[in-house]
């Protein structure tokens, strides 16, 4: 049987932070003047008060990130607010300001609506000559937008953030100390923009940005870690995408800078430890080293800790940890693993509002989960519940979207899962449309392209055994071939992808035995059975294959041949010997 492969496993991006260049020194204006009467004087002394007390709380609350102070800024700009003869940009701006952060912790819509309202009308008010506050106002503006992007997920919003940090960067001088904040936030509507339609070059440009950003930044100034954080989101990105490990590895080691220079009890700090065990999950993926998906663990469970269920980042947090269990679960094989990634995915679907940015993601990450216990325990009902989860993942996700490919596959595995319990012929027929649809959706040169390829032809090979039709064995050939070339020899799913090929070119000999199709099977088992990112239980059937595949056929193996494959299957042994251990065993054993 061909291994199912998911395509991908549904982390949600680390996202991009920085909500505004820092508190703006400047006078109230429209409450100025000598020719002040006494009671203009009066109300111009309370301005001030209510702004100098708003500074206060804002200074505290970036030292503290007590939502208390935040709520006492709020109210003194919002007073100071009423309080002016005519609408004050600085006002406006400043307490919209405060609303975005407020929505930021308390994850309330309607926050984030008076943020929105309130800057546009600042942008409105402020001088046309004045570059620098023009380019604050439209910076603030552009990343609450953003922000109701990630909520919503309208488009506009993003456009039109995008074009505001544009205008902001080319209204200032070179030399401006401003000039790195709006950098860095341009460089994240860029990677944004890029996470959304998927061209490279918006990634090359959000990198330049960002990299520009953090070489203009000082190592002790207060946004130094937020710059780094998403510079390394961009590059994680870029790895995703061009799968070039060294993108990875500048990723890890910057973000580990940011968690280091982040001090316990700040408010970023839930994401950074967040964003970190992303990166050492990813890492897992690409080498296989336990460690990493233990210390992604680890790290994830210490920001969710860190995470109160009303905050808007909740669900992101939990999806993420529901993969690293069911990954975990998939590498070793403890069904306590399996329970927590459940648990926990359910937990995310009820956190998660209507419209989130993520839901896609997380809908298909329940239905692996679902998919998965269905493996183990045959109960359909886990099956039709993955199926429909997935499928609502694919509703919710437009063609053009990069995650679509994904989203297909997946639905696509649990489809041909159904057809093989079933016996349900439109089931297989659905999963082949839906794959030849996924790879058609996949560019050239995407790291995602041999996984989709090999799904393809695996399903080609199913119809094939069901209905013994020549032409579905040559294409199931034509695509995993295909597969196996566009896979590097140290990437983990090489032996999968090997195995499920060797299967295929074994039908093929048995309708045409030749030496060359008996070589050619028989090396593909060979060299899947000796790859050590496999799993062993993988591993060990593979060679069993190899050996079944050699007796069956004595004119065409040699005992060269013979002790080689059974030598595989004594060396492995052991290691599936150790997986069915406790893991306290596993654990003193490893020391």
């Amino acid at each position: 049987m061909h291994v199912l492969e998911q395509t991908s496993c549904a982390i949600c991006p680390i996202m991009a932070e920085g909500v505004g260049i820092g508190i703006e020194e400047r006078a109230v204006g429209p409450i100025e003047g000598s020719s002040d009467t006494w009671s203009q004087y009066t109300a111009r002394s309370s301005v001030l008060d209510e702004v100098d007390a708003a500074r206060r709380a804002q200074v505290a609350y970036n030292e503290t990130w007590d939502i208390v102070h935040l709520e006492a800024a709020i109210t003194s700009f919002q007073r100071a607010t009423d309080a002016t003869l005519e609408p004050d940009a600085y006002l406006l701006g400043e307490l919209g300001h405060c609303f975005q952060l407020s929505y930021m912790t308390r994850g309330e819509l309607d926050q984030l609506q008076r943020a929105i309202a309130m800057q546009q009308r600042a942008l409105q008010l402020a001088p046309p000559d004045d570059f620098t506050e023009r380019a604050l106002r439209m910076h603030n503006l552009s990343i609450s937008l953003q922000i109701r992007y990630e909520h919503l997920g309208a488009v506009d919003d993003l456009k039109s953030a995008v074009e505001m940090q544009e205008h902001a960067v080319e209204l200032l001088p070179l030399d401006h100390p401003d000039l790195p904040g709006h950098l860095d936030s341009l460089g994240s509507s860029y990677w944004l923009r890029f996470s959304r339609f998927g061209e490279v070059e918006d990634l090359e440009r959000a990198i330049v940005g960002q990299h520009r950003s953090t070489e203009l930044t000082p190592d002790n100034h207060p946004s130094k870690a937020t710059r780094l954080h998403n510079l390394a989101a961009s590059l994680r990105s870029r790895f995703e995408r061009l799968d070039d490990p060294a993108d990875l590895e500048r990723a890890i080691t910057i973000q580990r800078r940011v968690v280091e220079l982040t001090p316990g009890g700040h408010c970023n700090l839930p994401g950074r430890l967040c964003a970190l065990s992303s990166l050492l999950w990813l890492r897992f993926e690409r080498l296989g080293e336990l460690e990493d998906l233990e210390s992604a663990v680890a790290g994830q469970d210490r920001a969710n800790s860190l995470t109160s269920d009303d905050q808007p980042d909740k669900a992101v947090h939990l999806n993420n940890l529901g993969t690293y269990f069911r990954r975990r679960f998939e590498r070793l094989g403890d069904p306590n693993d399996l329970v927590r990634a459940i648990t926990v995915q359910h937990r995310t679907m009820e956190l998660a509002p209507d419209g989130h940015l993520d839901l896609p993601a997380m809908f298909d990450n329940l239905g692996s989960l679902h998919w998965l216990r269905f493996d183990r325990s045959g109960e359909v009902e886990d099956l039709e519940r993955a199926i429909a989860s997935q499928r609502r993942a694919t509703e919710l996700t437009p063609d053009d979207h990069p995650n679509m490919v994904n989203w297909l596959s997946n639905l696509g595995l649990s489809l041909r899962r159904r057809f093989q319990h079933l016996g349900t012929t439109e089931d297989l027929e659905h999963a082949i449309t839906i794959q030849r649809r996924a790879v058609a959706l996949t560019p050239d040169g995407h790291p995602n392209l041999p996984g989709t390829l090999d799904n393809l032809g695996s399903l080609y090979w199913l119809r094939f055994e069901r209905g013994a039709e020549l032409e579905d064995l040559k294409n199931a050939i034509a695509e995993q071939k295909r597969a196996v070339r566009l896979t590097a020899d140290d990437h983990p799913n090489k032996a999968i992808r090997l195995h499920n090929l060797a299967l295929s070119l074994m039908d093929h000999f048995r309708r045409e035995r030749t030496v060359d199709n008996f070589a050619e099977s028989l090396s593909c088992y060979m060299a899947a059975s000796s790859h050590s990112l496999l799993a062993p239980p993988a591993r060990l059937q593979t060679a069993q294959y190899a050996v079944h595949f050699l007796r069956q056929n004595p004119e065409f193996s040699t005992p060269e041949d013979l002790i080689t494959a059974h030598s595989r299957v004594l060396d492995v042994i052991p290691e599936v010997v150790w997986l069915g251990h406790s893991m306290s065993r596993r654990l003193e054993e490893a020391e």
